[in-house]
């Protein structure tokens, strides 16, 4: 059982390595393309599929209208910002090149399982997004609807100096949903 870590650095931070077996760093230069290659390489070189790909970046939020509400919202569930292209409902079919190569998929961002209620069937339907993310790689997928608070630093009010450490994400916040290949979601948390 191995674990891969893909961290965004615009999610600010060190890159907890010690959690994982593997991990690959990407930024807002680095294509989809290449991280789900480094991703696949890493299964290849261990003869086997990744238990666990740990996906670290931000989420997007945004908004939208509801003519038949007449009415505005903003809200998370909008898709990742991770690599150049940004991970959304327009392009989530691209993980399949990852099918059989993970087991399950864990999403340590801002609310990518959130759809707000004016949202369901739009581009901003984090759950449609997060199983179809199952659906095209084959893995069960796991995320929150809600902000996710993450630990960076340690701050000393003696010197008054902020130590980096690495990312922590502790327990999660809000409600925490499987989203299983077969598509069926269940609430884990």
């Amino acid at each position: 059982m191995s674990t891969f870590l893909v961290h965004d650095t615009r999610l600010i931070g060190s890159t907890p390595r010690s959690i994982a077996d593997g991990f690959t760093v990407v930024n807002a230069n680095t294509p989809l393309s290449t991280m789900m290659n480094n991703i696949m390489a890493f299964a290849d070189r261990h003869g086997t599929a990744i238990d666990t790909l740990i996906i670290m970046c931000h989420g997007y939020e945004s908004g939208g209208e509801s003519q038949q509400h007449q009415a505005s919202y903003y809200a998370l569930g909008f898709g990742l910002e991770l690599c150049r292209e940004g991970l959304t409902l327009a392009n989530v079919n691209r993980t399949y090149t990852m099918s059989g190569y993970i087991n399950n998929i864990v999403l340590y961002a801002c609310g990518p399982a959130n759809t707000h209620p004016f949202a369901t069937g739009t581009y901003g339907d984090g759950r449609r997004f997060c199983s179809k993310m199952a659906a095209f790689t084959n893995a069960n997928v796991y995320a929150s609807s809600e902000t996710q608070y993450y630990r960076n630093g340690n701050y000393d009010n003696v010197r008054r100096v902020c130590e980096d450490v690495p990312i922590d994400f502790g327990n999660w916040e809000g409600k925490v949903y499987q989203f299983a290949p077969d598509g069926n979601v269940y609430q884990v948390q």
